[in-house]
């Protein structure tokens, strides 16, 4: 990737973010893209908070984004998980 310089440098402490792609089963069976985010090292047990959000509609795609102003929730341990519903552009119509 060429940095082109038209957008700042992320700051120092999204090195300490993880993200990663899970798929979960719909009903007719296709699967669906989670993403989830949370701190590097976080031990996943069912004392988590978790905000789970989603958009599939019109085509439109979620792209990745640093979410800058949750970091503190972040380092309180919590997850955020993005479900990349079918109707967004990220794996085409179908």
């Amino acid at each position: 990737m060429v940095d082109t310089g038209w957008l700042p440098p992320p700051p120092a402490y999204a090195e300490e973010i993880e993200a990663y792609e899970v798929y979960a089963p719909a009903k007719d069976g296709t699967l669906i893209p989670i993403t989830i985010t949370h701190l590097k090292g976080l031990q996943r047990d069912s004392n988590n908070i978790t905000m789970l959000s989603g958009y599939g509609s019109f085509g439109v795609s979620l792209t990745p984004a640093w979410f800058g102003n949750k970091y503190s929730w972040f380092k309180r341990g919590c997850i955020l998980a993005i479900a990349h519903l079918r109707g967004g552009g990220e794996y085409g119509e179908a």
